[in-house]
């Protein structure tokens, strides 16, 4: 037979210093990892590829041309 239902736990919470709390208690882990160190922007350099600072991606930053398109009819 099954025992008697357990009493409901309590939710973690994020508290205003930016811990982990659970009920009232800190648990003195921060719930957000450090902050990250900045990125760098992509340029096109002068080759047409996208760059990451100095790394040429290999990557055309425009798409092949497409195929040219069908003559309209002539106007009056």
């Amino acid at each position: 037979a099954d025992g008697a239902a357990g009493t409901d736990g309590l939710t973690p919470t994020i508290g205003i210093n930016g811990n982990w709390f659970i009920g009232t208690t800190d648990t003195g882990i921060a719930a957000t990892g450090a902050a990250g160190a900045d990125g760098l922007t992509p340029t096109i350099g002068i080759n047409g590829n996208w760059f990451i600072g100095t790394t040429d991606t290999g990557i055309a930053a425009t798409g092949a041309a497409g195929a040219d398109g069908i003559d309209g009819t002539d106007g009056l």
